[in-house]
C-alpha cells in the first residue's frame, strides 16, 4: 500500500474573465474515490506555520508562539469523534512541512475526559506504517497509517499521541483546537496517565484526520462492510469555532454531529469533518494583503481538492465562506459570487452534493470596520445565494444569526463579543436549524 499522498497543490484560479485579480494559479480538482468503507470521523485542516496573529496591521503583528518546531517531543490530543466503527486509521499532513517529518511512534485509545491527556486502561493500540512503527513524511505529503481494531463509539472522546525524535521545523498546525493540546519531552506514547510533566498549547499540529469503518479490514485496508458517509463543513472562523467554549465541543460542525446521532434517519451514519479555518477567506491566501497571516491558510478555493474532495467518504460539502472577502478585502459581490459559483461547480462535477451558507451579519466588528458598502455587498451576495434552484441546498446562516430588528447586526444573545463569531447558543441555534434532509 503506498503511504503517502502527495496534496502539495497549486491554488485554484476563478474564471479569468471574472476574476482576473484573484492571484491564484488553475488547478485539476482530484477525483473522489468509489465507495469505500472508510468515512472520515474527525479532521482538521492544516496550514503553514509561521506569524501567528496577535493583532492586524502592516507589517502583521506576530505572538510569540509563532513557528513551532519539534524534537525529541511527543504530542497528545484528545478530539471528539462523529460517527464510530470498529477499526479506525490515522491521517497526518506534511503538506505544509519544509522538511521530512519523522513519526517515531504513534498511538490511539480511548479517553474518559475530553480535556485530559489520561487514557482508559485497556484501550490503547499502537499505530503501524506499513506494518513498521515508525515513518519518515516527505514534505508536501501525508502518511496514512495501517487500521488497527479498536471498538470507537460515535461521539467518543478519542486521543491520539504521536513521538517526533527529530527536528520537524515548523511545524504544519490548525491555529485554532479549542481545546488543550499536551507536549511532552521523549516518548510518552504509551503513558496511560498523562497527567504530569506537560505544557499545553492551543493549536494542533500535524494530525489531520481519523477515519473509521465497520466489519473486517484487510491488510491493504479495505473492508468488507457497508461503506459510511461523511459531510465536510469548509469555513471560517464561525464555523471553528472562535466564540465557542474551550474544550466543550460546541462549534456548530460538533452540535450537528450530536443531532445526526440522535435523528434515527441519520444515527451513526454520517461523519462530520470540519475544514473551516479562522479568518479563511474564498480567494484570498492568508499571506495576501490586507492580513499577511499564513496560518489563515491558502484561499477557499485553492483549499477544495485537498480539504473537500480528498476527504474520505465525503458525500456533501457545507460552504460557509465569503464575508471576511468583504470585511477584510472590501470584495464586490459579484467577485464573492463568482467564486461561490466556481467553488460549487467544481464540487458538484466530483459528485458532491453542494450546501452553501449565507453570509453572517458583521456589523460592529471594529478591525477593520464594517460599512455601508460592505453591509450592501453582504446582502446582494445573500440574495444570489438564496436564488431558488442556484445551488443543491442553502443554510441560510444569515436568517439565524441576525437582529431581526438590525438585520446587519448579530443577535445579542448569540453574539461572543466581537460582533461576528457566534457563541455557544448561536452556534446550537446554527446546529439546530441546519436541515438534515438536505443532505
Amino acid at each position: 500500500m503506498n503511504l503517502f499522498v502527495s496534496r502539495r497543490l497549486p491554488a485554484v484560479a476563478l474564471l479569468a474573465a471574472v476574476l482576473s485579480a484573484a492571484g491564484t494559479s488553475n488547478a485539476v480538482a482530484a477525483p473522489i474515490p468509489a465507495p469505500a468503507p472508510w468515512a472520515g470521523t474527525w479532521s482538521a485542516a492544516n496550514t503553514e506555520s509561521g506569524c501567528w496573529p496577535r493583532g492586524f496591521g502592516n507589517p502583521p503583528q506576530c505572538a510569540p508562539t509563532s513557528a513551532l518546531a519539534f524534537h525529541n517531543q511527543s504530542i497528545r490530543m484528545t478530539v471528539r469523534t462523529s460517527i464510530g466503527g470498529t477499526n479506525v486509521r490515522l491521517r497526518f499532513s506534511n503538506v505544509f512541512g519544509k522538511k521530512p517529518l519523522e513519526i517515531g511512534h504513534a498511538t490511539v485509545a480511548l479517553a474518559d475526559v475530553p480535556t485530559s491527556p489520561q487514557l482508559r486502561a485497556g484501550t490503547l493500540r499502537e499505530l503501524p506504517f506499513g506494518g513498521r512503527l515508525s515513518v519518515t513524511v516527505p514534505p508536501g505529503s501525508e502518511v496514512v497509517s495501517d487500521p488497527v481494531a479498536l471498538d470507537v463509539p460515535a461521539r467518543s472522546n478519542l486521543s491520539v499521541s504521536y513521538f517526533l525524535p527529530t527536528d520537524t521545523g515548523p511545524a504544519p498546525v490548525h491555529l485554532t483546537a479549542r481545546q488543550p493540546v499536551y507536549v511532552y519531552p521523549g516518548d510518552t506514547t504509551t503513558l496511560v496517565d498523562g497527567s504530569i510533566g506537560f505544557t499545553i498549547q492551543r493549536s494542533s499540529f500535524l494530525l489531520s484526520g481519523i477515519d473509521v469503518s465497520h466489519g473486517q479490514v484487510n491488510r491493504s485496508g479495505v473492508g468488507r462492510s457497508r461503506p459510511s458517509r461523511s459531510v465536510v463543513v469548509i469555513g471560517d472562523s464561525v464555523s471553528d469555532g472562535n466564540g465557542s467554549t474551550m474544550g466543550a465541543y460546541r462549534r456548530w460542525p460538533d452540535l450537528l454531529a450530536d443531532r445526526l446521532l440522535t435523528t434515527a434517519s441519520t444515527a451513526d451514519d454520517w461523519g462530520v469533518l470540519n475544514q473551516s479555518l479562522a479568518g479563511n477567506r474564498l480567494t484570498h491566501d492568508g499571506t495576501e494583503a490586507p492580513l499577511g497571516f499564513e496560518v489563515l491558510g491558502l484561499s477557499g478555493l485553492a483549499r477544495l481538492s485537498r480539504d473537500v474532495l480528498a476527504q474520505p467518504g465525503a458525500r456533501t460539502v457545507v460552504v460557509q465562506l465569503g464575508v471576511n472577502d468583504i470585511l477584510f478585502n472590501a470584495d464586490p459581490a459579484e467577485r464573492v459570487e463568482a467564486a461561490i459559483t466556481q467553488f460549487a461547480a467544481q464540487a458538484a462535477d466530483r459528485g458532491l452534493h453542494v450546501i452553501v451558507g449565507t453570509l453572517p451579519p458583521a456589523d460592529g466588528f471594529a478591525d477593520p470596520a464594517w460599512s455601508a458598502d460592505k453591509e450592501a455587498a453582504r446582502q446582494a451576495v445573500n440574495a444570489y445565494i438564496r436564488t431558488p434552484g442556484r445551488f443543491d441546498a442553502v443554510f441560510d446562516v444569515d436568517a439565524v444569526l441576525r437582529d431581526p430588528a438590525r438585520p446587519s447586526v448579530l443577535r445579542a444573545e448569540f453574539d461572543s463579543g466581537d460582533h461576528l463569531n457566534p457563541n455557544d447558543a448561536g452556534a446550537q441555534a446554527l446546529a439546530d436549524a441546519f436541515c438534515i434532509h438536505d443532505l
